[in-house]
């Protein structure tokens, strides 16, 4: 029998070995400097993965018949598109290799059960292809809207009155188009990278956006004062409203990037050194369930602009394409995108066009399509736009 004082070495020895494993997954971002070039390789490495998989091939990877040098290629290959850190630590190398397997087995199913129901939504290699579940959960830090907000809610009307007032919440009930994207007042997609900051993106992006639709300058806005100076636990999470109501009751303005860059962590709030220039929010509004009537947001986004929205994003791990219609819950707000557009000609499934935080290499370029009108991925539990000045 091993004493007591054995074990707690042996204990501190694994401690040790798990930690150094997982704070290699904290890698430097992938720099991309072609879009296009990545995006070949990256298909490539998909087309090797389904070529491996390629009729019965899944049973036999299940029974490692398979050749393990086939995936350690595939791996390596993965490894050099997106820069990974830990190529000269063993154990490390060896323990994203084996997550890495189990995520190409889950992708094999939740494709399979795509093509069975005749879903568009791919899953495959992407940037978290070697994280597990637990650690993509991780990244996702964004809470629901604290029950002390007093936002005023959006609200449908019959006639115009009250409507040509910007400062009100109030929508007309006038017919939308079956298309609209906002696509031109965004600025590009940006990265969070490993903290849990969505909710400070987003907040700055809907400042960038209704700043511009204003007829302002599109200026890259920073997230950096959100994530250090509003009321929130940092990078451990935040509430994209309580952000854009602090801001409105402080009537701070929202410097650019520039000015005030993002540094991926928890910083002295340095608002007050600065020159104050910038877009400053005069009112929220939403920040209430609209999941009984999803069709208030089609008329939000055509007549106001992008809609700043809480999401279930669990179940996002493997995205890489295609419309999210049978994949995801939503059962807990942990993430923020922004609503930029949405599509109603596409046949059967109409879909939502979300602005992610996670660089261009996740996704669509960085976009991802949520299905319209069954409240998909918790799209519509708190909803908001704003009025800025």
């Amino acid at each position: 029998m091993l004493c007591y004082k054995c074990l707690l070495v042996l204990s501190c020895i694994v401690f040790a070995t798990l930690q150094s494993v997982h704070d290699d997954l904290h890698f430097k971002d992938e720099n991309i400097q072609d879009l296009q070039l990545f995006k070949k390789k990256l298909k490539f490495l998909q087309t090797s993965v389904n070529i491996l998989y390629a009729g019965n091939a899944f049973s036999l990877l299940e029974s490692d018949r398979l050749s393990s040098k086939k995936h350690e290629d595939i791996f390596g290959d993965f490894v050099d598109l997106f820069q990974r850190r830990y190529i000269g630590n063993e154990t490390a190398y060896q323990y994203r290799l084996n997550v890495f397997k189990d995520s190409l087995k889950r992708h094999y199913h939740m494709n399979k059960k795509e093509s069975v129901f005749n879903g568009t939504a791919r899953y495959g290699i992407n940037k978290f292809s070697d994280w597990t579940s637990g650690e993509f959960k991780s990244l996702l830090k964004s809470r629901c809207a604290p029950p002390y907000l007093n936002s005023p809610p959006i609200k449908l009307h019959d006639t115009t009155s009250g409507i040509r007032d910007g400062s009100t919440c109030n929508l007309v009930n006038i017919p939308y188009p079956k298309q609209v994207t906002w696509m031109k007042k965004i600025t590009s997609i940006k990265n969070q990278k490993n903290c849990g900051s969505c909710w400070a993106f987003v907040g700055s992006e809907q400042m960038e956006s209704y700043w511009a639709i204003a007829g302002n300058p599109l200026v890259s806005r920073s997230p950096q004062e959100l994530l250090s100076c509003a009321p929130s636990l940092g990078c451990n999470g935040g509430n994209t409203c309580a952000a854009l109501m602090w801001m409105a009751k402080t009537q701070n303005n929202l410097v650019s990037e520039i000015d005030y860059p993002y540094e991926e962590k928890d910083t002295k709030c340095r608002y007050n050194a600065m020159s104050h220039d910038g877009p400053r929010v005069k009112s929220v509004c939403g920040c209430k369930r609209l999941a009984d009537s999803e069709d208030i947001m089609l008329f939000a986004v055509n007549q106001k602009g992008p809609l700043a929205v809480n999401v279930d994003a669990v179940l996002w791990h493997d995205y890489i394409g295609g419309i999210i219609q049978h994949h995801c819950t939503n059962q807990n707000m942990n993430h923020a995108v922004q609503i930029i557009g949405y599509n109603l000609n596409n046949g059967p499934v109409p879909y939502w066009v979300a602005r992610n935080q996670w660089g261009v290499s996740f996704g669509e370029e960085g976009f991802i399509k949520i299905k319209y009108g069954v409240n998909m991925c918790g799209v519509a539990e708190e909803p908001s736009y704003i009025v800025v000045q």
